[in-house]
């Protein structure tokens, strides 16, 4: 069992893939609604992989702690 709580970030970043999966299933995955939420997950995960980055002080991105 994992311990570890799920972030706000972690759970709209799921919010917005379940959303884009929704609507792919509907629409088509070429449908305007589904790029926006593709865009959003895009956005999301980027700021999540930011969040990480600062919290663990760099550890996956060496070359920016060495500066």
């Amino acid at each position: 069992m994992n311990s570890r709580r799920e972030t706000d970030s972690e759970r709209l970043l799921e919010e917005f893939r379940n959303k884009m999966m929704k609507a792919a299933a509907a629409h088509g995955f070429h449908h305007p609604e589904v790029i926006y939420y593709s865009q959003m997950v895009d956005l999301q995960h980027n700021n999540l992989l930011e969040e990480k980055k600062s919290d663990r002080k760099c550890p996956m991105f060496q070359a920016d702690c060495m500066a």
